[in-house]
């Protein structure tokens, strides 16, 4: 694993870059920190089975380029967690939800319609009229129903990757978050303009500098939505709103404030 990341300052250039996915599945298995009870031969052996398993299943249903964002995302989400000093297992748990965010993606509207009432993933009026979410409903389904994935995490951070939430009540946990953040700063495929920004922000040593990406990505997602005059799907703003009121920012639009 080496540095190839041209950075634009420091915390950028701590994202690692892997040759394949076989050397991003071992390091998942090898580089564990020594207050980290290492895995059983047998346990390393299960991990490394399940995550190539889910990288050739990605591999069969997404296009190449769509498979070359899903990796940097898994490298990006890898270098977050370290950086804020996750144990090894959240380090897996994060690579699973990283790589796999994107699985529907590429399936098509009627398809997923039908994946979703086979399933029966609940999907409200909205997500009819706004096609994109329909990838983040039927994902976690897959990997639940195909791979015997349950880890409630992993099903909810693939769920929230889109619009930053999921259901009336937006999850806005760490791994929610991450994922949500590195899907947008992956460097293999992302314009520089998005993850350079964001970078320095989750990376900035403040408490809350993970919540303060997300926020950031969130608006920057939300500008862009409305300038293209589309719909904004209500999740992303109670994620929005949610994320204000914990890093409990000024409402300047407040006069109780």
């Amino acid at each position: 694993m080496t540095d190839t990341r041209s950075a634009l300052d420091a915390a950028a250039s701590e994202a690692p870059t892997f040759s394949d996915v076989n050397a991003l599945a071992e390091f998942l298995v090898l580089d564990t920190d020594p207050q980290d009870a290492r895995l059983t031969e047998a346990e390393a052996e299960a991990f490394l089975r399940l995550f190539l398993t889910l990288d050739q299943a990605l591999r069969e249903t997404i296009s190449q380029k769509r498979y070359l964002h899903s990796f940097g995302v898994a490298e990006a989400a890898i270098t977050l967690a370290r950086h804020y000093g996750w144990p090894a297992p959240k380090l897996r748990q994060v690579a699973i939800a990283a790589l796999m965010h994107d699985f529907a993606r590429e399936t098509d509207f009627e398809t997923l319609l039908q994946e979703a009432a086979r399933l029966n993933v609940p999907l409200s009026a909205l997500d009819y009229k706004i096609p994109l979410v329909l990838h983040a409903r039927v994902g976690p389904a897959w990997l639940k129903s195909r791979f015997d994935i349950t880890d409630p995490e992993i099903l909810a951070a693939v769920a929230a990757h889109t619009t930053c939430g999921h259901g009336m009540a937006p999850d806005i946990a760490p791994t929610s978050l991450l994922i949500y953040v590195a899907d947008k700063i992956e460097h293999r495929t992302r314009d520089t303009a998005w993850h350079a920004p964001a970078w320095r922000i989750a990376c900035a040593g403040e408490p809350d500098a993970l919540a303060r990406a997300a926020l950031w990505c969130l608006d920057e997602s939300v500008k862009h939505l409305i300038r293209r005059g589309v719909l904004i799907h209500p999740e992303s703003v109670m994620a929005r709103n949610k994320l204000l009121l914990l890093l409990r920012t000024p409402n300047t639009g407040d006069p109780n404030r």
